[in-house]
This record gives C-alpha cells, structure tokens and sequence, in this order.
C-alpha cells in the first residue's frame, strides 16, 4: 500500500509539472495513473478537476467554446442539474481550495459556463412562455430590430473603478467582484442560491475601514477572483462583510432606541 501511494505520489507530481508547462495530454495521463495507483491521494481530484475543465474548454461549437463540456454535463441537462454540477466544481477549482497551476483559469471557466448556460435557460423559458399565448405581440423597443438598443447599453463606458458592489437578493450577502462580472448570474456562496449580479453602493463601514487596508496590500491586482466569492481569500473576505453588516446592524437598533426614547419624552 505504501509503495502503491508513494507512486501515485510521484505520477501527481510529473501530471502538475506537465499542467505548469500546459501539456495537458500528458499531465491527465499521470493524473490517470495516480488515481490508478492510489485513488485517495490527496489533491488528486482536485487536479483531475482542473485538467478535465482545461481540455474540455478546447472544444468548440459553432464556433463557442462547449459550455456544457465544461461543466461535465449532457448538452441537453436542465438548469437544475447544471447548477448542481456547477456548486460542486466551485468546491473543488476555487484558489483557496485547489493549488493546481490552472485552478484560478479552470474557476474561471466555470463561472463563464454557468452564467452562459443560466442565462439561456431562462431566456428558452422566457421564449417558450411566451410563444404558447396567443395572439401575444410584443412591440419592439427603439432599435429593437436590429439589436442596437441592447448594444448601446451594453456598450456604454465602464466606471473608472476595476470593481463593483453586489449582493444576493435572497440572503443580503454582499460581494465585491470584478467589474467583468457585472449583470452576470453568479452563486452566492452563503445561501446557494443563484442573483444577477446588480451594482450596489459600497457598505460605508468596509469602505472607510476594512476595504481601505485589502486595496493597500501588494501585488492584489495580479490577482483574479471568480463569481460568488469575495476579494481575495473567499471565505475570509466573506466573514469580513458578515461582521460589517452585524455592526452596521447594531448601530440601527441603536438609533432606533435612541428614537424610541426621543419620542417618549
């Protein structure tokens, strides 16, 4: 068994050494033979994760990358078990979790996938939905015909900063993401639940305190975060917003008080 392991241990070892030097043929054959050796090595699913994500996003259709491929599900699985599929890659590619050379572009790649493969779903069962009333016209919009309306508004210029503000309409947690991400459908890590990733101003105590000193720290614009997680460390970052809004929580029970009492007299 020891003999078994420590082999499986040097496969990983030349699989990440092929994956640094973007030999992704070569690096799944010794991941193979890893898993062969010694299924339970850890990290190993992690790497077969990274490297079955990075060789599926090689393969196009009509011209796009195969979203669905990506995401190791049928072309025809419903959002449901995209979602499913999709929470369950997060947990194994995020930076914080995956120390893989390609994690953070395999996170990446995930994230794209679901937003594309969400958005579609829903705009199939908006079409379908309307389709099936009858004598349902809609009148087009300005430029509506040709598409330029929904072009000028997604083409307008970004805001200076390289970051937004959102936050998940059904828990309230809140995220600072890339601006790339804007209006994209993301998963919010809390609750598990899916949002549209709408730009919120910024909560007043993180900005003048705890966002100042994570805006401070060296090399922070080398680094790329995905979807539904926090700058930087996701888990820390999201503990960091959780205890600014307990704060700014408790400041309004307090002016609330101070209101009651105010009134009474």
């Amino acid at each position: 068994m020891a003999g078994s392991k420590d082999q499986a241990l040097r496969a990983k070892e030349i699989a990440e050494k092929k994956l640094a030097e973007n030999d992704l043929i070569g690096a799944k054959k010794f991941a193979l033979e890893a898993q062969t050796l010694f299924p339970a090595l850890e990290g190993l699913v992690q790497l077969t994760a990274t490297l079955d994500v990075c060789i599926a996003s090689q393969s196009k259709v009509d011209g796009e990358k195969d979203w669905h491929a990506i995401l190791c599900v049928d072309s025809g699985a419903d959002e449901d078990t995209v979602r499913k599929q999709y929470r369950k890659l997060a947990l194994l590619l995020h930076p914080d979790k995956n120390k893989s050379a390609a994690a953070e572009d395999a996170f990446k790649l995930i994230s794209e996938a679901w937003s594309v493969l969400s958005d579609k779903s829903r705009r199939t069962l908006e079409d379908s939905q309307e389709a099936s009333q009858p004598n349902n016209k809609r009148a087009a919009a300005p430029g509506d015909a040709n598409g330029s309306s929904k072009f000028s508004k997604r083409s307008k210029e970004p805001p200076a900063s390289a970051t937004f503000w959102t936050s998940c309409d059904r828990c309230g947690m809140q995220y600072e993401h890339l601006r790339v991400y804007l209006n994209l459908t993301l998963l919010c890590i809390n609750c598990q639940a899916s949002y549209v990733a709408t730009e919120i101003n910024p909560p007043s105590e993180f900005v003048s305190s705890e966002h100042t000193s994570l805006q401070s720290q060296p090399n922070l614009h080398c680094f790329q975060w995905g979807p539904s997680f926090s700058r930087t460390e996701g888990a820390a970052s999201a503990n960091v917003v959780e205890k600014a809004k307990r704060h700014r929580q408790r400041l309004e029970r307090k002016n609330d008080v101070l209101k009651r009492k105010a009134s009474a007299s």
